[in-house]
């Protein structure tokens, strides 16, 4: 279903099934159903996604592209998001001149040289639409302010399109 729906661009969020998933979850606020984002490239009408993971099984502790069945393959719930009069195309383009940039596990969002997931995404949309923010929150634990997924699913500037899996 989520393949009939997403376009160029859009922001795939997910809640996985690992240990920083469950972490990530219950540092939001606001919504609790998603730990992590990626943002969709289709070429030739394969659809991947552009992701900043850290800790995966395969050891890509960066930012890579994936295909959408591997994205979703560790998915409890799932849900898209397009960024309101954006042209998706611009978003996915910049997204994949960071591919192979380190994983941030500082989650320093204003240390550009490495990203974590919805820090890609802050990194592209500073970019493209310097005036649009992204709410961050700060985490205690961290000593620092952190994006968090509930950053798009709470925001004016996106459109929830699909959501599927538990609340």
């Amino acid at each position: 279903m989520i393949a009939s729906v997403v376009k160029e661009g859009d922001i795939i969020c997910r809640l996985g099934d690992r240990i920083w998933s469950r972490y990530f979850r219950d540092l939001s606020l606001t919504d609790k159903r998603y730990s992590h984002i990626g943002i969709v490239h289709i070429n030739n009408g394969v659809i991947t996604v552009i992701n900043a993971e850290g800790g995966t099984e395969h050891e890509r502790d960066f930012v890579n592209e994936s295909t959408l069945s591997d994205f979703l393959s560790v998915a409890r719930t799932a849900g898209i998001y397009r960024i309101k009069n954006t042209e998706g195309d611009k978003i996915s383009a910049l997204a994949m001149e960071y591919i192979g940039t380190p994983f941030d596990w500082q989650f320093d969002m204003y240390d550009e040289s490495k990203l974590y997931c919805t820090e890609l995404l802050h990194v592209v949309l500073k970019r493209l639409l310097p005036d649009l923010k992204l709410s961050a929150v700060y985490i205690k634990a961290l000593g620092r302010e952190v994006i968090l997924p509930e950053a798009i699913s709470g925001s004016e500037y996106f459109s929830e399109l699909y959501f599927t899996g538990g609340r």
